[in-house]
């Protein structure tokens, strides 16, 4: 099996100045990562699947119905480059890559450098209130590589900035 493993980074509590008031609001990431499953080398197509960040954010104080704009990046991975994803199985790679758009042309979601995308959203705080948007993610792993059965895996960490 062929897992990604997403881990959540970021600030759980969170100034933003407005006039001569700051909000105060609290955001949680979740991410059950993604699962490639089984994996043959002899297989011509791409192996993709769709896995999913989720952001909850609650008002604790502040002004009912101010609009917050947030963007959301993905790391590199243990590879150290969104071009060239891998996971790993000890000495063993498998390259694969993450987008923000289904498809093989869609963009890499990175940090928007090196020519990656991010995910950028805003919503109005109710009063009081909870906040949770969905954003899908959509894993690509070529097809050809000629690499032994094993457990693939690779760890990403979310950033929310907002």
């Amino acid at each position: 099996m062929r897992h990604l493993r997403m881990i959540v980074s970021m600030g759980v509590l969170c100034f933003l100045p407005f006039s001569a008031q700051a909000l105060l609001q609290t955001c949680v990431v979740a991410s059950g990562g993604l699962a490639f499953g089984g994996y043959s080398f002899m297989n011509s197509s791409p192996t993709t699947v769709v896995g999913n960040v989720k952001i909850t954010c609650s008002l604790l104080s502040g002004l009912a119905g101010e609009t917050v704009n947030y963007n959301i990046s993905l790391s590199t991975g243990n590879s150290g480059s969104y071009p060239s994803r891998q996971m790993k199985s000890g000495i063993y790679l498998l390259q694969y890559n993450l987008h923000t758009q289904s498809g093989a042309t869609a963009p890499i979601w990175g940090d928007g450098s090196s020519g990656t995308s991010t995910v950028q959203d805003s919503y109005s705080l109710a009063l009081l209130g909870v906040v949770t948007r969905d954003y899908p993610v959509y894993g690509r792993m070529a097809s050809g590589q000629n690499v032994p059965v094993g457990a693939y895996t690779d760890s990403l960490t979310i950033t929310v900035t907002y």
